[in-house]
């Protein structure tokens, strides 16, 4: 069961520091902390970015900026118009934004002020807002990116078990597309040993170039404290066969070595 926290925010406009800086924001803004689609390679709940109790909340407890718009309202104005990204560390269009609706009241924002946007979402909910989307492409510049890692049906229950269906998602970069908004497909993480074989690369590609207008590399899977656990704990449990391979290929460190990123951008 999940549940809802209403708090305050001080700030949502942020700005992005440099490293942070990915597919081409300047700011980003996280109308929700906590996302309800727990994906279990998510590197959102390192300690870095978390800000519940327990990693274990983090798809549990969804905090709700509930008057983030009108704290955006006034920060807007302060600042030049660059790319905002929604959302660096939880789903602009998890579940909760039925409910709450902030993604659609912050891009209504964003667009009467003249800000760029990239979305990067899982969700098919982001069609609800496409009169909103070509308004602000039409004004400046608008991409969603919709993350597609793999459309393997044996193993998304155990990486994506609440996310929609890349299906879903694909057929709504199609439809993003159609209706004159920008959108691509992010795939990103590449998961080793379970996703990084030709097999699913070549089949993720194939697909997403048939509708989109991009197709967004990303890193391999980072493990960084938390997000080291809990993948950690899915292994064991229902992949113990990888457990050591995985020990093995990063150690002690949060990236796989840079020899095996180089093969398999090669293979890409």
């Amino acid at each position: 069961m999940v549940k809802f926290v209403e708090i305050e925010a001080k700030s949502i406009l942020q700005r992005q520091k440099f490293r942070d800086n990915w597919f081409w924001n300047r700011y980003g803004i996280n109308p929700y902390r906590g996302c309800q689609f727990a994906c279990n390679y998510c590197d959102a709940i390192t300690e870095k970015y978390l800000v519940h109790e327990s990693y274990e909340d983090f798809s549990r407890i969804i905090y709700v900026k509930k008057k983030a718009p009108e704290v955006l309202e006034k920060e807007v104005k302060k600042v030049k118009p660059d790319v905002v990204a929604m959302s660096g560390v939880t789903d602009p269009y998890q579940p909760a934004e039925k409910k709450y609706e902030l993604t659609k009241r912050i891009l209504k924002i964003l667009a009467e002020h003249g800000f760029p946007v990239h979305i990067i979402t899982k969700s098919d909910l982001v069609l609800r807002d496409i009169d909103l989307l070509r308004e602000i492409a039409r004004q400046t510049w608008c991409t969603v990116s919709l993350t597609i890692i793999t459309f393997n049906k044996d193993l998304l229950p155990y990486l994506e078990p609440f996310a929609p269906s890349p299906g879903r998602r694909l057929k709504a970069v199609e439809k993003l597309n159609e209706g004159g908004v920008q959108a691509g497909v992010d795939f990103t993480p590449i998961v080793p040993y379970l996703l990084d074989g030709p097999e699913n690369i070549e089949d993720v590609i194939k697909r997403a170039s048939e509708s989109a207008e991009y197709i967004l590399i990303g890193a391999a899977m980072t493990l960084r404290s938390n997000q080291r656990i809990r993948f950690f704990e899915l292994l064991k449990k229902n992949f113990p066969e990888l457990v050591e391979k995985y020990e093995n290929l990063y150690d002690k460190q949060e990236n796989p070595p840079q020899d095996y990123c180089e093969v398999k951008y090669i293979c890409i």
